[in-house]
């Protein structure tokens, strides 16, 4: 027998986390702020397309890996 269970949405709200760690690393790194709204309209595009989108200007290539890498840090504390 298997089983299937929804995890996201019921027990957790992984949502929420990555609005908590984009926030925080857009705050940390780029000195902007990202709307909650914005981070939740964009769920489902990777964060290598609206990251570098968000930052604009400030958007460093070479610094990207690290700005993925230190994201995913803070999302997984959440």
């Amino acid at each position: 027998m298997t089983a299937y269970f929804d995890l996201d949405g019921t027990l957790i709200d992984s949502a929420q986390c990555a609005v908590v760690a984009t926030q925080a690393i857009f705050c940390e790194l780029f000195n902007i702020e990202i709307a909650e709204i914005n981070v939740r309209n964009s769920m489902g595009v990777p964060i290598e397309v609206t990251f570098p989108k968000w930052a604009g200007q400030a958007w460093n290539e070479v610094e990207s890996a690290m700005v993925f890498s230190r994201f995913r840090e803070i999302y997984q504390t959440q």
